[in-house]
């Protein structure tokens, strides 16, 4: 469905469409992200049906520094230990000081599940300085102190952003099929 291209991020443009359905659970699964696993989004649904209280989830998968750390349209997230988000950010989070590149980070995957509910709500709230700052609508949810579920997930996160992840997508199909043609 088209929206006002007024509305401030994609979540905004989710919640104009779910006022037009009824269901409990609304997800928005961002068109940047077509290699997501469905095995990966239905233990997200699962991981908010089980965790009634919380308000949103979404995904991470985990990658390495060099994979990700400076580029920034990959967008890496801190969590804590009971798996909720503690911030998201386009720099390397958590920093290393010392040095210690091989730690891993966790990349975002753009999926996000809300309770319709919390979806409104979120919508009825301005942006906030943090999120137009990083250009990320989830820090609207951190900035506002709410819960951001974050499910590590063992999936493909192949964002297609830029002409050179156009690149790397195309090049990821092909060895997939590939090995689909060889086996």
């Amino acid at each position: 469905m088209m929206t006002n291209p007024a509305l401030p991020s994609g979540t905004d443009r989710v919640a104009a469409v779910a006022r037009l359905i009824r269901t409990p659970l609304v997800m928005n699964l961002q068109g940047d992200e077509p290699f997501i696993s469905p095995r990966a989004l239905s233990a997200l649904v699962k991981a908010m049906r089980r965790d009634p209280a919380c308000p949103c989830g979404t995904l991470a998968r985990p990658a390495t520094w060099g994979e990700i750390a400076h580029d920034t349209a990959s967008v890496k997230v801190a969590v804590n230990r009971q798996g909720y988000a503690l911030y998201f950010s386009r720099s390397p989070i958590p920093f290393h000081r010392d040095g210690g590149n091989n730690k891993p980070l966790l990349k975002h995957i753009g999926v996000y599940l809300y309770r319709r509910d919390y979806l409104f709500l979120f919508a009825s709230r301005k942006p906030t300085l943090l999120e137009t700052t990083e250009r990320l609508e989830q820090l609207r949810i951190l900035e506002y102190g709410e819960p951001l579920k974050v499910l590590v997930a063992d999936t493909p996160a192949l964002s297609v952003d830029t002409p050179r992840d156009l690149k790397i997508a195309n090049e990821w199909l092909k060895q997939r099929r590939r090995r689909k043609n060889a086996g």
